[in-house]
């Protein structure tokens, strides 16, 4: 696995993962906006996905839901974070 994306409206924890994980050679893209989700996993096509479970106006257990149900994503494993 090597390409990974990042959704997480938090601008700041966003720009520190990306940072972190290209430093490990990960191909890394970030979404912080839900309206652009799907899209990016379409262009994109990562090998896995962290998802922030506290979206602003939206729940990423919903996300992880759609994503499970949708034929072309369902395969992509989903690690979901939550902040504290």
């Amino acid at each position: 696995m090597n390409k990974l994306l990042i959704i997480d409206d938090d601008e700041d924890i966003s720009a520190m993962l990306f940072l972190l994980l290209r430093a490990k050679d990960f191909e890394v893209a970030v979404v912080t906006k839900s309206e652009d989700i799907f899209h990016k996993i379409k262009n994109f096509q990562p090998d896995i996905i962290l998802l922030d479970v506290f979206l602003t106006g939206y729940d990423g257990r919903v996300t992880c839901k759609q994503l499970k149900f949708h034929p072309d994503f369902k395969h992509i494993p989903v690690i979901i974070g939550i902040r504290g």
